[in-house]
């Protein structure tokens, strides 16, 4: 049993841990074109830029608000061993797993007079899963710990959001003479798969005498094009015979987004920069497949385990098994479980961005400056903002490097980096909003093979690509520093 709920927990947090900070460290390095994702305020330069397809901009982003692996698992005579203790006790009321991806198809800026004008077509992918506190004790306290419990579960709150659509974005950038920075893109987004959560608020009741189960409450689950992309995984669809162009492109739900910033240099040292991203919804119409169920009253009182099942000739596993659909079979029978085709409509991942900037070092060579980001995320309604200090210093406009400490989701060991180098056209850059996501623990169990899984992981994001940049700096941008 032990064995069961360790592989469960460990293979939840290995399907989900790959999504509140995000692309924090873009805004150490805005002379980089994709730093227009986070805020399209920012002065990238004055010269074209051509992102190469599926090569200018690949992030991925990881967001777990429950555990660190390095001290949920301790290793005992050469075992893993689950530290249930510390688990439970980090238990929140509502519990985050998520990852976003994100990959530039093609990209393209041009300056027009004191403009930029730009397109950046990308494919984007978002899944995050709410866990209610009550569904992760369940497996340690059971049911029937009416002490723990008081004979009510509640798994209110229980939602998957996942979310998969490509994005063709048109920016505007604009520098005022008077020292404001303005941004703004908009956004048509060509749906592919969705999985949304409506009304959840489940209840699981267990009665003190007689233990019989009672469900309460409403599940509403609301799915788009996943039919289709089960149908190409089988090789029945748009994956068939290898059209990876079609499965890409082939969307048929619509929606719009839009990305506003603003930003103002107060002095010639002093700045401060403000956006908010992703503001926007997606319209699902085809393809929808909607499951709405209801809670109803069911008797259990238990499994017996009779000494045929446990018998030396008998197969103890296969008759258990059996039981267990058996009695899935009849739950399944008191639920009063509908399904619709309606169209529906799911939002983007909003977030809010503020930031402020001085250059603690201003030299012909060189600049140093120093920053605060704050930023938070909207999605499930306003939360604990994240807070970031960095420093990034420009070499000679060719090498900017910067190092950065966060603290997000009430974790303290957040160290990123970003690097960014300009070698004639070509511009490569990486970020790290957490380098000790690269620190691993090792977690095995008996005699399986061991898996490496991230020491700190609550909040993860890398960012890389490169960039062309084409022709000569223009004369009428401002002066902010950019590598030109």
């Amino acid at each position: 049993m032990k064995k069961t709920i360790f592989q469960t927990i460990l293979a939840l947090f290995i399907t989900f841990s790959l999504e509140a900070q995000q692309d924090i460290m873009m805004h150490s390095i805005p002379q980089v074109f994709q730093s227009s994702y986070v805020n399209p305020a920012y002065d990238y330069g004055s010269r074209i830029h051509l992102g190469l397809p599926f090569m200018s901009s690949i992030s991925a982003h990881h967001q777990n608000t429950i555990f660190n692996p390095s001290r949920l698992f301790t290793v005992s005579e050469g075992k893993t061993v689950l530290d249930t203790d510390y688990f439970l006790t980090n238990i929140r009321d509502e519990n985050y797993l998520g990852v976003d991806l994100a990959a530039d198809v093609l990209s393209f800026g041009m300056p027009i007079e004191a403009h930029y004008i730009s397109l950046a077509i990308r494919e984007r992918v978002s899944a995050q899963i709410t866990l209610p506190g009550d569904m992760l004790r369940f497996p340690f306290t059971g049911n029937a710990s009416f002490d723990d419990t008081g004979n009510v579960l509640d798994f209110s709150g229980l939602a998957i959001d996942l979310n998969r659509y490509m994005e063709y974005g048109f920016g505007w950038q604009f520098d005022t003479k008077s020292g404001w920075y303005l941004g703004a893109r908009v956004k048509y987004l060509q749906g592919q798969e969705n999985i949304t959560t409506g009304t959840s608020n489940i209840t699981w009741t267990t009665d003190l005498e007689t233990y019989t189960w009672s469900y309460q409450g409403e599940l509403d689950i609301r799915t788009s094009g996943v039919s289709y992309l089960i149908d190409s995984l089988s090789g029945n669809g748009v994956l068939e015979n290898g059209n990876f162009t079609r499965a890409i492109f082939s969307g048929q739900n619509s929606g719009y987004g839009i990305d506003f910033g603003i930003g103002k240099d107060f002095t010639d040292r002093f700045s401060v920069y403000a956006s908010i991203v992703d503001l926007g919804k997606i319209n699902w119409k085809k393809g929808n497949q909607n499951f709405n169920a209801q809670g109803g009253e069911f008797s259990f009182v238990g499994i017996e385990l009779t000494e045929a099942m446990l018998g030396a000739d008998s197969s103890f596993s296969d008759s258990l098994d059996s039981t267990i659909d058996d009695l899935l079979n009849s739950l399944n029978s008191t639920l009063n479980t509908k399904k619709n085709s309606y169209s529906y409509s799911s939002g983007l991942r909003t977030r809010v961005h503020l930031n402020a900037n001085y250059k603690v070092l201003k030299k012909e060579a060189m600049t140093g400056t120093i920053g605060l980001v704050i930023q938070a995320d909207l999605f499930n309604g306003p939360e604990m903002p994240s807070f970031t200090l960095m420093y990034s210093h420009e070499f000679k406009g060719r090498l900017n490097a910067a190092l950065s400490y966060s603290i997000a989701d009430r974790d303290f060991s957040n160290l990123g980096l970003a690097l960014c180098l300009k070698s004639g056209p070509i511009l490569f850059y990486t970020t790290f909003d957490n380098l000790l996501w690269l620190n691993m623990t090792s977690i095995s169990y008996d005699d399986q093979k061991p898996s490496n899984y991230p020491s700190y992981s609550r909040n993860a994001t890398i960012h890389l690509g490169m960039n062309l940049i084409l022709g000569k700096a223009q004369s009428y941008k401002n002066t902010s520093p950019r590598l030109n």
